[in-house]
Order: C-alpha cells, then sequence, then structure tokens
C-alpha cells in the first residue's frame, strides 16, 4: 500500500492557466492538478526550478467563473515520455 505524504489532497485539473514572471512576462500552461498547497503543470516552454511566479486560474465548475490568483515557486521540473516538461509550484503562505 502506498502512503500520501501529501498533507492536501491533489484534485484533477485539465484546464489552462496564465503564468506571469516577476518581470510581467505572461504565458499560458496546463494545469493537470492542484491542491491547497500548490498547482501542477506542463508546457513545452519550461520554466526553472526557483523562479518565482503568479499563477491565475479559473476553479468555477462548468460554465462557472470563480478566478483565483496565487503566487508561489517553482519546486520541481521534469520532461516527461509526452514531450513536454511537468512542472510543481508551491503557493506561498499569508502569516
Amino acid at each position: 500500500m502506498i502512503t500520501e505524504k501529501r498533507r492536501h489532497r491533489r484534485i484533477p485539473f485539465d484546464r489552462p492557466v496564465s503564468v506571469t514572471n516577476f518581470s510581467g512576462e505572461r504565458s499560458t500552461m496546463k494545469a493537470t492538478d492542484f491542491s491547497l498547497d500548490g498547482v501542477r503543470f506542463s508546457s513545452n516552454q519550461p520554466k526553472t526550478v526557483g523562479d518565482i511566479l503568479t499563477v491565475t486560474m479559473n476553479i468555477g465548475a462548468k460554465g462557472k467563473v470563480k478566478v483565483i490568483q496565487a503566487k508561489g515557486e517553482i519546486v520541481y521540473r521534469y520532461y516527461n515520455n509526452d514531450k513536454e516538461y511537468m512542472m510543481g509550484m508551491r503557493f506561498y503562505q499569508d502569516s
């Protein structure tokens, strides 16, 4: 049996998201899942581990709009068999 070490459950999420870096450059990536701690997305334009980004995504149910925006850091990146990069971003927590 595999034990999940994550604090929060991942929610499947197959939608485009907008990603903005510190200099204001914006790109679109495909989110694959998210949790209260972060988001995983794929792209053929990789970000670097340690990059600080702002992600904007619509988490509303079909046909609804509920846009959230979160700032975080890229904590991992790997190249998968589908010839794209998978990246994980950990959200910064407000104190």
